[in-house]
């Protein structure tokens, strides 16, 4: 069905650019690309919108297949059937406004260490039950904004979870998140959603409505230093830094350190909806190791890595790969591809290929000068990494480590 929907989308879109397409359709152009080619489903909303902006007739929005998500504007009062019937809703029906932001919290909290395909089950289960309290049950005007505002938060964790995975619907789930946010009048969450969102449009290669986006967190939290502000801040240093904007990056970077130290305690936890020294340490690796200072970067990866819990799944495998990047920029390429590998290897396989694709894909846009002058190997040690453990897979009885595949008796460097 994705071939087919490709087909129809590249005789329709003409001679249009892919850019210009993307931009009339608010997605990024390597997305659009890959549905073309067949190498993506397209979720209904984005047919709908590829349909009306082409003038296509409908033709495009009979060929995506049945979404599983409703319209924006009806999913915090009608939750999709399958889910009512999948997560029945009695255990949580009675539940206070504090149990449901309890709950939010725990969930924001064990998305650091809990893998997605077995979180999110979890997350559609308490957001469908959320749904149908919202829609069945009466409550007072002052609980009902809070409640909304849980499920901008629960919208928001769903969205990011589909987002490791590789599941377009991230995208639909991050509206429904700002939304509800919205709706509820909660400008820090709403700030949390804008920052969350841009995470997905920077590792579709889209920096212009990832930057766009950042700066609406940092708006609608100027009102008072919040994580989503600080968590904007640090993902508009990294655009600045992949793009070669060295004094813009080195400016939000400062920016989300200050951010950071105003931070109500509250909001300094290690959960998703938290910002920490150990994420801002994170972003700091990035966007010197894309800045090719060398020295800085690797000094924010080994704190980042002494302040991540080692079960933590979501930043600690990114920083390793930022730090085997630096060492491939030393030239110890053999130790950056066994880096690669152990940072990977507890991954499921899905999450390392849409990790390593969506870093190779940001690595391209790097400013051509840049990737001619330095004739940079990152891309190939994630790309030799990644066979390696497709080798390892292949042969699990006969390969006792990864780390022997390439050197054996060689250890790469540690963090």
């Amino acid at each position: 069905m994705g071939t087919d929907f490709g087909q129809v989308l590249r005789r329709i879109r003409g001679d249009r650019s892919l850019r210009e397409v993307a931009s009339l359709a608010k997605c990024g152009k390597s997305y659009l690309c890959d549905l073309e080619l067949g190498r993506r489903t397209p979720s209904a909303a984005l047919a709908a919108t590829l349909d009306s902006v082409l003038g296509a007739g409908g033709r495009l929005r009979a060929l995506a297949p049945p979404s599983l998500i409703n319209p924006v504007s009806r999913r915090l009062s009608a939750p999709p059937a399958d889910l009512v019937g999948m997560y029945p809703a009695q255990a949580q029906s009675d539940w206070s406004p504090e149990e449901w932001e309890q709950a939010a919290n725990r969930h924001g909290q064990s998305a650091r260490r809990t893998a997605p395909t077995d979180l999110l089950p979890l997350l559609l289960g308490d957001f469908s039950a959320l749904t149908q309290v919202l829609k069945y049950r009466s409550h007072s005007s002052a609980d009902r904004p809070r409640l909304i505002s849980v499920a901008a938060r629960l919208a928001g964790l769903i969205a990011f979870t589909l987002f490791k995975t590789g599941d377009p619907a991230s995208c639909d789930w991050s509206r429904t998140s700002r939304s509800a946010a919205a709706a509820a009048g909660d400008h820090h969450t709403l700030s949390w959603a804008y920052a969350q969102e841009s995470v997905w449009w920077y590792f579709e290669g889209d920096m212009h409505t990832a930057l766009h986006l950042t700066t609406r967190a940092q708006l609608v939290g100027a009102d008072q230093p919040c994580s989503g502000a600080a968590r904007a801040a640090g993902m508009e240093a990294r655009i600045h830094a992949i793009q070669g904007r060295h004094s813009q990056a080195a400016e939000a970077l400062s920016r989300a350190g200050t951010l950071f130290r105003h931070l109500n305690p509250a909001e300094c936890v290690d959960s998703d909806f938290g910002f920490t020294e150990a994420k801002l340490s994170f972003h700091r690796g990035a966007v010197w190791t894309y800045l090719h200072d060398t020295s800085r970067a690797r000094d924010a990866q080994h704190q980042a890595l002494e302040l991540y819990p080692s079960q933590e799944r979501a930043e600690r495998p990114m920083v390793q790969l930022d730090h085997a990047l630096c060492l491939a920029y030393l030239g110890h390429t053999d130790d950056a591809t066994n880096l690669v590998v152990t940072a990977l290897s507890p991954l499921a396989p899905s999450h390392r290929h849409h990790l390593t694709t969506r870093m190779m894909r940001v690595l391209a846009l790097r400013p051509p000068t840049d990737i001619r002058q330095r004739n940079l190997p990152d891309t190939r040690i994630l790309s030799d990494a990644m066979k390696l453990l497709r080798y390892e897979n292949d042969t699990a009885s006969q390969v006792p480590s990864p780390l022997g595949l390439t050197n054996p008796g060689h250890k790469p460097s540690v963090v």
